[in-house]
């Protein structure tokens, strides 16, 4: 796959809103800090169920984001391997192996994306989730984004759009 500067700029864009420290790495604090801001942003009690629902779905993703992405297994995934890891996903899609961990993978993001767990995103947990992962885009822009992932225009997104 040839990389263009709008898949690049995208990838990029993904990366960081996962380094939430900003330290050029993904690593499990980054995780762990995301699942916090979103505590703080729901108002969410660290002893509650629905947090504990949070960590689990937020470690299942990391769990398979370090599999999937870390290819030198230091436990950290650099913009390097993220970036390759995403063009190798995408250029091996016909291999069932590598489509089924890709699917995986964004399975656990929608999950991690639908905080009620209600099998929907709305604007408003697309918002949260960009919220705690230091998204960088102006009020107009997340609404254009979003509007280009709900196709069918019901303001939800689901799996299959």
């Amino acid at each position: 796959m040839i990389v263009t500067d709008f898949f690049a700029k995208k990838i990029n864009h993904l990366f960081d809103a996962y380094d939430v420290d900003q330290n050029g790495l993904i690593e499990f604090n980054d995780f762990h800090s995301s699942i916090e801001r979103m505590r703080n942003i729901l108002g969410v009690r660290p002893t509650s169920l629905a947090y504990q629902s949070l960590m689990a779905v937020n470690t299942r993703h990391w769990e398979l984001l370090i599999t999937l992405a870390d290819s030198n297994l230091d436990d950290v995934i650099t913009r390097e391997e993220f970036l390759n890891w995403v063009v190798m996903a995408y250029d091996m899609r016909d291999d069932a192996d590598i489509r089924h961990a890709f699917e995986e993978w964004i399975f656990a993001l929608f999950d991690l994306l639908d905080v009620d767990g209600n099998g929907h995103i709305t604007f408003r947990e697309y918002q949260i989730f960009l919220r705690s992962h230091n998204h960088r885009y102006t009020p107009e822009e997340l609404k254009q984004i979003w509007l280009q992932l709900d196709i069918n225009g019901d303001n939800v997104y689901r799996d299959w759009e």
